[in-house]
């Protein structure tokens, strides 16, 4: 099913590409625009590290803590939760609303677990997780030295982050993972985050609770925005900055990604061609309206009579 759709859904965006910058349909605008950028190979090898250069002048630029603050709350509107994940989530113990939670994140491998284990593969993973960092350092134009240092910094602080996260099994338990508290038990709880910021930052309006799933982990949080370097978190900043935006990012950051997160960790070999990844985009970013557009095509009176049948 997945690979008919799959066969289906390209000329649909084929179709809406060629619409984009005509049509009056706003939605196969959208379609168009996002699913032609990405295919747009040329115009992406050409812009190579610049749509992300304002932002890394700003995170060099960065000289209090306050400042870092702002700074997380614009890579959260990007989609980039760090050090810590801000969402909108149900109630676990009242169904009927949708809640403010937070939760442990801001780590550039998968799990705390590997931060943490101390048998010769974790420990050659993390060897190559630093060189990896490194080089995607040295492609914005760092000499070896400060990119190895910046490598350094980051995997610092994100060990201390891992030593505080919860692991896998203790997540199982809803119990654990539910804390409901007040913007001033919040503030209690994280002093040196500055939460009305915060929240205007990331454009919504201040919560009245909020579900803390992990609080040993947002308190150690707080501590190392009040006591880590600046540099770290610059280091740190940029390099989250960087990791996710490589694979939007020209050829040279993209396979770099492509090696380490798919080839060091997973085993894959080989990128999947262009098309397929910008439609599994397009489908993660736009996947209503794309959806949308598959029915209008696909799925007929009579296909839906037949499902129903």
């Amino acid at each position: 099913l997945q690979d008919a759709n799959s066969a289906a859904l390209p000329a649909i965006l084929d179709s809406a590409d060629a619409q984009a910058r005509t049509t009056i349909n706003p939605n196969t605008r959208k379609l168009g625009l996002f699913y032609g950028s990405c295919m747009d190979s040329s115009r992406i090898e050409a812009a190579g590290i610049k749509p992300v250069t304002h932002d890394l002048a700003l995170i060099a630029g960065i000289h209090d803590r306050p400042e870092i603050q702002t700074m997380l709350a614009r890579l959260k509107r990007y989609g980039i939760s760090v050090p810590f994940g801000f969402s909108s989530r149900q109630d676990a113990k009242n169904s009927s609303r949708v809640i403010a939670g937070i939760g442990q994140s801001g780590l550039g491998l998968p799990d705390r677990d590997y931060y943490l284990r101390a048998d010769t593969g974790s420990v050659v993973l993390r060897q190559k997780y630093l060189a990896h960092i490194t080089t995607m350092f040295r492609l914005t134009g760092e000499d070896s030295a400060t990119a190895a240092k910046g490598a350094e910094a980051v995997l610092s602080l994100e060990n201390a982050l891992a030593q505080a996260s919860m692991t896998r099994v203790q997540q199982r338990n809803p119990d654990s993972t539910y804390h409901l508290l007040s913007i001033a038990e919040l503030r209690k709880l994280a002093p040196d985050i500055n939460w009305n910021a915060y929240f205007t930052g990331i454009g919504i309006a201040p919560a009245t609770e909020i579900n803390v799933s992990q609080p040993r982990f947002l308190a150690t949080a707080d501590s190392l925005l009040r006591e880590a370097p600046l540099t770290t978190w610059k280091s740190y900043l940029r390099w989250h900055l960087l990791a996710n935006s490589a694979s939007a990012l020209d050829a040279r950051f993209a396979d770099e990604s492509f090696r380490f997160n798919s080839g060091v960790l997973t085993g894959v070999t080989q990128q999947r061609p262009r098309w397929r990844r910008c439609l599994e985009r397009t489908d993660r970013s736009l996947g209503e309206i794309l959806g949308q557009s598959y029915v209008e095509t696909h799925f007929t009176p009579e296909a839906k009579a037949r499902a129903l049948q």
